[in-house]
């Protein structure tokens, strides 16, 4: 399992129905004992156990929920480091960076002819796309990112624009990479490292 461990989810809030369900079978099988009715007790350990069968695929789907969700936060902050590093090298254009040639008021709108600009600009529609969305979406399922935080990193996301500042573009995906690794982090707290 990667390090994952499903027997530790049980203790997860979300995984309380089924162990709630456990208590009251258990009270009653041992109440089903003490009548001595053997019919009663077979029909609750049957039960007992399927709670526990159900219990055990809950947990497993959420550790498979969670190591997507690792995945696609550790491909957003591959793309990420990509980003600063392409953005840092020289676009040959007046000494500028590529970062600097890709962006602002004027460059953000011009045609792209510098290829490191184009495959810059590229990045950023990457990290924008539908599917670092939706790792947000999956982040905020396994308990990663709160509701709150989820939504601030996707308004983060949606407002990279070419036409801002090299500066203020960098800095947002500053930030944007730090509340990625604070996740990653805490899902690898809570699951393991499942990657």
């Amino acid at each position: 399992q990667k390090g994952g461990d499903a027997s530790a989810l049980i203790t997860d809030p979300r995984m309380q129905r089924y162990n709630n369900e456990l208590i009251v079978k258990r009270k009653q099988q041992e109440a089903a004992e003490q009548k001595r009715d053997n019919l009663q007790v077979q029909k609750l350990e049957m039960e007992i156990a399927d709670i526990e069968t159900k219990r055990e695929e809950a947990a497993q789907r959420r550790l498979s929920e969670a190591e997507e969700a690792q995945a696609g936060t550790q491909l957003t902050l591959d793309t990420i480091a990509r980003i600063r590093e392409l953005g840092e090298t020289p676009a040959s254009l007046g000494g500028k960076s590529v970062v600097q040639a890709a962006t602002g008021p004027i460059e953000g709108r011009l045609p792209t002819i510098v290829p490191s600009v184009a495959d810059f600009e590229s990045l950023i529609e990457t990290l924008k796309s539908q599917a670092f969305l939706e790792n947000v979406k999956l982040m905020k399922g396994t308990g990663s990112l709160t509701e709150t935080e989820g939504k601030k990193l996707e308004n983060r996301i949606a407002s990279l624009n070419m036409t801002q500042s090299a500066e203020m573009l960098m800095k947002n995906i500053g930030l944007i990479e730090a509340e990625f690794s604070a996740a990653l982090e805490r899902s690898q707290r809570q699951y393991g490292n499942l990657l």
